[in-house]
């Protein structure tokens, strides 16, 4: 078997799982209507075949190595799962916010030539209303309930195919995704990100002072490289057990950071005021 390249991030988790496949990795915490802390982890065992499910079934949907989709969602588990499905796949995945609307969607999603976009969060009806009349696009949702639609739900729920499929990103150099600005001056500027930006986020961790006892917490979008890369980005490669919000939340940011014995976090000049 070749060497895995640790700069691609399906072969960084297939190590950690030769290494500490039960690893709760990741915990995601969501606020329920009651105030309430609701969370639901990771290992990267789970990562793993949640990626070679996830693989699978974008490969069912005519998806090959170089084919854009989109992942519009808050910070949710299966954001992460698509990261590593797409990483085996070879296909380039586009984060966009879930909050994202109208024409600034629209030009996101042709921009990036999408195929197809798995949504959450009431993104569903805006990306049906600005790809109506395109036949050729694809849509898949986290939320079980939406008619019309594959659910994932359903295919995390399945068996992972038998052998498994090999990762098809090889070149760290290869895009893996495109960031989008804000767009606050304009329309939002692409930025084509490569494996190896991801790849290189565990060089962060000694020069933020941060050890293997630490636990990083984000509330930020993933959808942007603050979180993603920063965070996220640096759990994934030094096996510290990071925690991600679904959503940022001024009011109970030290609750979460408390209740999950958080050490580090990392925020946006504006919110630093706020709080």
């Amino acid at each position: 078997m070749s060497e895995r390249n640790p700069l691609i991030l399906a072969n960084l988790i297939h190590s950690w799982c030769d290494k500490a496949p039960d690893r709760d990795i990741l915990t995601f915490v969501n606020i329920d209507e009651n105030g309430q802390f609701q969370d639901e982890t990771r290992t990267y065992q789970q990562l793993w075949e949640n990626g070679q499910r996830l693989a699978a079934w974008l490969q069912g949907q005519g998806m090959t190595r170089g084919d854009t989709f989109a992942i519009v969602m808050l910070n949710h588990p299966e954001f992460v799962d698509l990261m590593v499905a797409s990483s085996i796949l070879g296909t380039v995945f586009v984060p966009i916010d879930a909050r994202t609307r109208g024409d600034k969607l629209k030009y996101m999603l042709d921009f990036a030539e999408c195929k197809g976009a798995v949504v959450g969060d009431g993104a569903l009806a805006e990306v049906e209303a600005v790809w109506r009349g395109n036949t050729g696009k694809w849509i898949a949702t986290i939320t079980p309930g939406e008619a019309g639609h594959p659910n994932l739900s359903t295919v995390l729920a399945g068996p992972v195919q038998a052998p498994e499929l090999a990762v098809m990103s090889t070149d760290p150099s290869a895009p893996m995704q495109l960031l989008y600005t804000s767009g606050t001056t304009g329309d939002p500027k692409a930025i084509m990100s490569a494996h190896k930006r991801y790849g290189l986020a565990a060089l962060l961790t000694p020069t933020l002072g941060l050890t293997g006892e630490d636990r990083p917490y984000t509330g930020l979008s993933l959808t942007h490289a603050n979180a993603q890369i920063l965070t996220l980005g640096m759990v994934l490669h030094t096996g510290m057990r990071g925690v991600i919000s679904r959503k940022f939340s001024k009011s109970r940011l030290w609750d979460i950071t408390r209740e999950y014995g958080c050490t580090f976090f990392n925020l946006l000049g504006g919110m630093t005021t706020a709080i």
